[in-house]
């Protein structure tokens, strides 16, 4: 075999094994998927399966950046360690999504949840007023503006719980 040949072969196999390490993580992400949402809910047995999916989501990412599936694939990261309570993880998978991917489907949603989940979840309003009013000054147009302009009402005034539920409410019969 000529330097040619065995270089031309060597190309092949690291494209095969580079395909098939992907594939190989694609299939234990379906097989996962599968297993963690056969039900609604994630209980504390499937806490564990949760885990490496979301790992498996984020090691998917790193080493496929310009995969279609990337940008899909942290954002499920993301929603995945925010019902697992892993809200830190969340946040900064939705911020690689915004960072990485900014015109992917997931951008939008994915800067509105970051910003959701500083609010409720992390309690850091500043950061999540910050994230907000790029999000609304980025995706104007977008079915969340109204939430994120609540929120940052509701943040600013420092509504109770029982004046938020007021003000749904009160919207609610406005569309009627």
């Amino acid at each position: 075999m000529n330097f040619k040949t065995t270089g031309v072969l060597f190309i092949i196999i690291f494209v095969w094994g580079c395909t098939s390490k992907k594939d190989a993580l694609r299939a234990n992400i379906k097989a996962n998927e599968k297993k963690l949402f056969a039900d609604e809910m994630i209980t504390p047995s499937e806490d564990s399966i949760a885990k490496v999916l979301v790992a498996d989501y984020q090691q998917f990412a790193k080493e496929n950046e310009a995969d279609s599936l990337a940008p899909l694939y942290l954002f499920n990261a993301a929603d995945i360690a925010k019902n697992i309570r892993q809200y830190k993880q969340a946040v900064d998978a939705w911020g690689k999504v915004v960072a990485k991917y900014p015109t992917s489907k997931q951008a939008a949603n994915s800067m509105f949840f970051q910003a959701f989940t500083y609010q409720t979840a992390m309690n850091d309003t500043a950061k999540a007023k910050l994230i907000f009013k790029d999000f609304i000054a980025k995706y104007p147009n977008h079915h969340f503006v109204k939430d994120a302009k609540f929120s940052i009402e509701q943040m600013e005034n420092k509504l109770s719980d029982d004046e938020i539920v007021a003000g749904f409410m009160k919207k609610l019969e406005e569309k009627k």
